[in-house]
C-alpha cells in the first residue's frame, strides 16, 4: 500500500489537507472523492525521517516491559469507551521511550487521515509485531476491538513473566561463567607473567603444571589478537550460516538433540508456538495465516517445515495434527490434544493447555537445571583458578627451599 498526501475543498470551499493509503493513484483519487471532496493537489507522500529509522532500528525502541504495560493500558482504555485516537494521544504522553512516542504520534495522525489502526501500526514493525497486527485487524473487522486488546495484553504479559522467569534462573550461572573467564585471562595475562623472569633466572627445574600454564600465558599474552579475531570470525560465521534455511535447519536439529539444552529449546519452542497460536485462533485470525505468522516467530526451523507441513494439509483439506503427528519434533501429547481440539472445535483452547503445560515446565525444567549448574560452575571455577595458582606456588616453595 502506498501513501499519497492530498490537499481537497469541500463543497462550502473549506480547505482540507491530510493522508490516505491506496494501492495506487487513481484508488487514492477515488477515495479522496468518495468523502464527499473536491482534490486540488495528489503526491505520493514519501516515509519520513521517523519512519525509515523505525524500519531499519537495531533492536527494539520500546522495552518488552513498557509494551506490555503499553498493550494492558490500551485495552483498559478501550474497555472504559475511550475513542483509539483519544487512547492513543493519552498513552503517548505517558510513555518513556521517545521514539515510541513520537510512533504514537504518528499512528493517530494516520488514524485521523483515514487509516486504520493495524494499518497504522503495520507501519512500524520493529515495535508492532505481526501478531500484533493482525490481531487487531481481527478485532476491527468483528468490531470487538477491546476485546482483542485484552487479549494481546494478556498474551504479552504471559510471554513476558515466562521470559523473565527464564533470565532469572539462568542470570547466576551466567555471571559465574564471566567471572570465570575473566578470572582466567586476568591470571594468564596480567599475574603469571610477573613470575617468568623469578622461575627462569632461578635455575631451578620447574614442574610441568608450571610450564604448561606458563606457556598458556605467554600465547595470550603474545597473541591475544588471534584469539579475539577467531572469536569475532566464530561470532560472524554463525551468523552468515544460520541465514542460510537449510544450514539453520540442521543446526536447529541439532541443537534438538543435545542433552538438556535440547528438551528445553524444544519445550520452550512449543509453548511459543501453542500460545501465539492459540491467541490468534482466538481473535478469529484465519487458521493458514495464523499459521504462517506462527511459523516466523517460533524461532525454530525444524519446527517452521512442521508447521509448513501442517499448513499444506490443511490446504488439501486434511487436518493440523496429522503432520505434527508425524514429526518428532512435537511430543505425542501435543498432536493428541490438537487432535481432540479439532475433533471438540476447541483448538484454541487445547493450544492455550498446552501452552501452559509446557511454559509451567520449562521454569521447572531450567531451575533444576540452574540448582545443578551452579555447584558445577563454582566446582570448575575453583579448579581452574587452583590449578593455575598452585603452578605458580610449587616452584616458588621449591626456590624458598633452595635458599
Amino acid at each position: 500500500m502506498l501513501h499519497y498526501q492530498y490537499r481537497a475543498i469541500d463543497q462550502a470551499g473549506a480547505d482540507h489537507r491530510g493522508v490516505i493509503e491506496a494501492s495506487s493513484r487513481q484508488d487514492a483519487i477515488h477515495a479522496v472523492r468518495s468523502m464527499g471532496l473536491f482534490l486540488v493537489s495528489l503526491s505520493e507522500k514519501k516515509p519520513n525521517l521517523l519512519e525509515r529509522v523505525s524500519q531499519v532500528w537495531i533492536g527494539k525502541p520500546v522495552k518488552t516491559k513498557e509494551f506490555v504495560v503499553f498493550c494492558r493500558q490500551l485495552a483498559v482504555l478501550l474497555e472504559a469507551g475511550t475513542s483509539i485516537t483519544q487512547s492513543l494521544t493519552l498513552l503517548s504522553r505517558n510513555t518513556e521511550s521517545k521514539p515510541f512516542q513520537q510512533v504514537l504520534g504518528r499512528i493517530v495522525a494516520d488514524i485521523s487521515a483515514g487509516s486504520t489502526f493495524s494499518d497504522a501500526c503495520a507501519r512500524y514493525p520493529k515495535i508492532f509485531p505481526k501478531i500484533f497486527v493482525y490481531m487487531i485487524r481481527a478485532g476491527e473487522v468483528g468490531g470487538h476491538l477491546d476485546e482483542i486488546m485484552r487479549r494481546i495484553a494478556t498474551h504479552y504479559e504471559r510471554e513476558s513473566e515466562l521470559r523473565e522467569k527464564s533470565k532469572s534462573a539462568m542470570t547466576y550461572p551466567m555471571i559465574v561463567s564471566i567471572v570465570a573467564v575473566v578470572a582466567i585471562v586476568f591470571l594468564l595475562t596480567r599475574v603469571i607473567p610477573q613470575f617468568v623472569t623469578t622461575l627462569e633466572s632461578s635455575g631451578s627445574a620447574i614442574p610441568l603444571p608450571t610450564r604448561i600454564v606458563l606457556a598458556a600465558s605467554g600465547i595470550l599474552v603474545a597473541y591475544w589478537y588471534v584469539f579475539a579475531l577467531i572469536i569475532l570470525a566464530a561470532v560472524i560465521g554463525w551468523i552468515a550460516m544460520r541465514r542460510h534455511p537449510a544450514v539453520r535447519y540442521q543446526l536447529d536439529r541439532l541443537a534438538l538433540k543435545l542433552p538438556v539444552y535440547g528438551v528445553l529449546a524444544q519445550k520452550s519452542a512449543i509453548s511459543r508456538m501453542a500460545r501465539t497460536l492459540s491467541a490468534l485462533l482466538a481473535s478469529a485470525v484465519p487458521v493458514l495465516q495464523s499459521i504462517a505468522i506462527v511459523a516466523e516467530i517460533v524461532g525454530n526451523e525444524v519446527m517452521v517445515r512442521a508447521l509448513h507441513a501442517a499448513g499444506e494439509s490443511l490446504r488439501k483439506g486434511g487436518t493440523l495434527s496429522g503432520p505434527l503427528q508425524q514429526d518428532e519434533v512435537f511430543p505425542p501429547l501435543v498432536s493428541h490434544m490438537i487432535r481432540v481440539g479439532e475433533e471438540t472445535g476447541r483448538l484454541e483452547s487445547m493450544l492455550e493447555k498446552i501452552a501452559e503445560f509446557y511454559e509451567e515446565d520449562v521454569v521447572q525444567a531450567t531451575a533444576r537445571l540452574n540448582s545443578v549448574l551452579e555447584p558445577m560452575l563454582l566446582l570448575f571455577l575453583a579448579l581452574i583458578v587452583g590449578t593455575i595458582v598452585l603452578s605458580v606456588m610449587l616452584p616458588m616453595f621449591q626456590i624458598y627451599q633452595n635458599v
